[in-house]
């Protein structure tokens, strides 16, 4: 899948960014992991405990509670933080959006998992 189809599979399953709590986007930050850890993943060239949720660009809705965005990012091996999902307010997903195919792989596979989880 790429993401335009997980993007379409995140709207299909009735899920919206509104309805995300941070308690869902801890699980997408755990399944990246999971996903890292993978021998089949070790060229990625993520560090796997720099992948994390950008606390300091949460922004609650006074409505739900719900995010407004965030980002989860991770640090690249040359230190560089890379974004590898984020949400914005308007509903639209980016992910692994700077890296190639096989980069990407894991990333979409844990957005894919984690979009099964919470629906």
């Amino acid at each position: 899948m790429d993401s335009n189809e997980l993007r379409r599979k995140f709207k299909d399953s009735g899920l919206s960014y509104s309805k995300i709590t941070s308690k869902e986007i801890a699980l997408l930050v755990s399944l990246i992991k999971t996903e890292l850890r993978k021998p089949s993943n070790k060229n990625v060239g993520v560090d796997i405990e720099s992948v994390n949720a950008v606390k300091t660009k949460y922004e609650y809705r006074k409505s739900n509670g719900g995010l407004l965005y965030s980002f989860v990012v991770g640090n690249e091996i040359n230190n560089y933080e890379q974004p590898l999902i984020c949400f914005n307010k308007d509903d639209f997903i980016y992910i692994a959006e700077g890296f190639n195919a096989i980069k990407a792989e894991p990333f979409l596979k844990a957005f894919d998992n984690w979009v099964k989880e919470i629906s």
